[in-house]
Parts: structure tokens; C-alpha cells; sequence
């Protein structure tokens, strides 16, 4: 089914998606703010969860893949406009200095183990209904496997739209079991998967993250580690070990949001401290939606949260991409430089984007 033109144009003026399973997507059209989660409404919050709400739209169905591609094909073809090459502000390598180094002294003076910091490029550009469905077609198009979770949420004048490898979590009401990963260690998929498996750098960033999330997850009930294993997906390996906790009481979304948030993925270890580091430190303070939770709750009453990377992020009339990495002790300055600019060309890529 090709939904209608005048549809189509209301979901990109207002509206939120995000992928449940391999050809589930839910979506809202029309997002007003309510004061709390329920059925039918998607969560939204900034890295720091200083804003966060809950949007409940006045249409909410689930979709293929083929429906929302063929939706926004004939949406997108009513307009030949295309990308223009934008003119990129480039995050600069002398700048990224600084922000390693006070790392670095970080680990010398403190308790920390693992930082993560964040930069990003912007480009100016206005963009069109059809450049929002342009950019939605390009990483529907780019989705393959279990782990391409596609979400984005938009309003009129700004938004974003991401291709995410790592859920924050899936919390099934019946029967009370939250499921999620740690995410961790990174290699080039030029690579064989071996080399990110014998990398002793990654493997204690991954096993730091394992560690933090289950200190958090333990105080809610009975937690599972299962294998560590790798995680292909296009352009990266992964270091990938699947987790879950069974609820030993009643599940507060918000509560565990903000025990679970920011993961050691994308913060660091110990956990608070390093949350706290990058919220003090000037050059980290603003991260927008990068790395922040983004979900749903669905008709069923269930959670599907992931965590916002592998994006574009648009506000007024500049568009931004972003990339973190993780920083231990024993990281070298030059491996991590060029996991940034690899991360970032990565999403470009995702969004057909020059």
C-alpha cells in the first residue's frame, strides 16, 4: 500500500519512526507533547537528559519496508530536487588534541578507565519535505541486517534521522525481561574480524562496558551475560555481547533510563564520573540528540529504545554529523583520529551525502 501524498507530507513535517523488527516499522504523524509515556508514544531526549519528553502522535500505525519506501519514492519524485554538495565545517585534527590530551591527564589523576568523546562536521543547507524523504530513503535503502535499527524523529524546523547498530533496550511487559548489549571496540570491515577478537585495547574498552551495565542492571534483578561475539555491519566489525535482566519489580521507564544512560559505550567508566567529565568539559557540553535514547512505546505496551549514533542531525538551517570513540589509557591518539573520520565518512555514505 502507497500511502497518500498529503500523508507523506505530514509525516515529514511532524512525525517519528523507528524499526521494532526486520519488517516492522512503527510510525507517528503529527507529534503533540504529553506529560507522560503510554501506548502509541515515542520518547525523546538530549545526550544529557536535561530535555526530555514524550510525543504522542495522532496517527500511529506499523509499516513494511516496501510501504515506506514506495510511499516516499513517489513523494520524493515529485520534486528533482537533489542534494547539493555541501560545504562541510570540518572538525579539525588540532582540535581533537586538546580534547585527547585533558583525557589522557583525566586517567592519570582520576579513577576513570574510559572516556568517550564526540565530535562532528555541519554543513549549511535548508532542508526541503523532499530532502527529509530523500534522506529516509537512503537509509531505508542502506538497512540489511538484524542489527540496522532506523529511527529519526522531526519537527518543522529541526530533527534527526539515524541507521543506529545498538538498542539501549527492549523491556516486554508479559514477561518482564529488558533486553540489551554492549556495544564496543571497533574495527574496519576491511579488516578480518580476528584482528578486533586479538586486540587487547578493545577488548578491555568492550569488557568495561560489559561490567557497567551490568552494576546497573543487577540492582533490578537476575542479570544474563551471554557470548561475546562479533557484529558486522557494512563500513565496522563490533565487539557485540548480548545482555539481559528479568524484573524482579515493577518496570519505571524513567528510572531505568537514567540508571542505564549513557552506557560505557558512549560515556564512559565508572559511569557517573565520566558523565559528569563530559558534561564539565567545554569542548563535550553540547552533544544535541548524539548518543541519546530514543524510543517507543508500542501498542503493546512494550519499550524499544536505542541509542541515537550513525545520524544526520538538522536544526533551522545546518545539518550536522557526529561520531564518538571510546578512549582507554593504553589508546593510541592516531588509531582514535582515524576511527572518528572513518565513523563520520560512514554516515555520510548512509545518506548519500558528498
Amino acid at each position: 500500500m502507497i500511502m497518500t501524498t498529503d500523508w507523506v507530507s505530514s509525516f515529514l513535517q511532524s512525525g517519528a519512526i523507528i524499526r521494532r523488527s526486520d519488517d516492522d516499522y512503527l510510525v507517528g504523524v503529527d507529534l503533540v507533547p504529553t506529560s507522560e509515556g503510554s501506548t502509541g508514544c515515542f520518547f525523546q531526549s538530549d545526550f544529557f537528559l536535561t530535555d526530555t519528553q514524550w510525543l504522542k502522535p495522532t496517527s500511529f500505525q506499523c509499516l513494511s519496508k516496501n510501504e515506506l519506501i514506495n510511499s516516499l519514492r513517489s513523494f520524493a519524485e515529485m520534486d528533482d530536487t537533489s542534494f547539493p554538495e555541501l560545504d562541510w565545517n570540518v572538525y579539525l585534527k588540532r582540535d581533537f588534541f586538546p580534547v585527547y590530551d585533558d583525557i589522557q591527564l583525566a586517567f592519570r589523576v582520576s579513577q576513570f578507565e574510559k572516556i568517550v568523546p564526540a565530535i562532528y562536521h555541519d554543513a549549511p543547507i535548508e532542508l526541503s519535505l523532499c530532502h527529509r524523504a530523500r534522506l529516509l530513503l537512503s537509509a531505508l535503502n542502506y538497512t540489511s541486517g538484524t542489527y540496522d535499527y532506523l529511527y529519526g524523529i522531526w519537527s518543522d524546523r529541526h530533527g534527526m534521522i539515524g541507521v543506529s547498530p545498538e538498542q539501549l533496550l527492549t523491556y516486554c511487559t508479559q514477561s518482564k525481561v529488558l533486553r540489551t548489549m554492549a556495544l564496543a571496540g571497533t574495527l574496519n570491515s576491511d579488516y578480518p574480524d580476528t584482528k578486533l577478537l586479538q586486540s587487547a585495547k578493545d577488548n578491555h574498552e568492550h569488557a568495561l562496558v560489559v561490567q557497567g551495565i551490568q552494576e546497573v542492571l543487577q540492582r533490578f534483578g537476575p542479570v544474563h551475560v551471554g557470548r561475546r561475539q562479533i557484529m558486522t555491519i557494512k563500513s565496522f566489525h563490533h565487539l557485540y555481547t548480548p545482555m539481559s535482566c528479568h524484573f524482579s519489580d515493577h518496570f519505571e521507564f524513567d528510572t531505568v533510563i537514567r540508571a542505564l544512560h549513557p552506557t560505557p559505550a558512549l560515556g564512559g567508566y565508572p559511569s557517573k564520573p565520566s558523565f559528569q567529565w563530559l558534561c564539565n568539559h567545554v569542548d563535550q557540553r553540547d552533544r544535541s540528540l548524539f548518543g541519546a535514547p530514543f524510543g517507543v512505546c508500542d501498542d503493546q505496551g512494550n519499550y524499544h529504545v536505542v541509542v541515537s549514533i550513525r545520524n544526520v542531525q538538522w536544526q533551522s538551517d545546518r545539518l550536522s554529523v557526529w561520531a564518538g570513540c571510546g578512549i582507554v589509557p593504553e589508546s593510541q591518539f592516531e588509531s582514535e583520529w582515524a576511527e572518528l573520520g572513518a565513523k563520520i565518512d560512514s554516515v555520510k555514505a548512509i545518506f548519500s551525502l558528498k
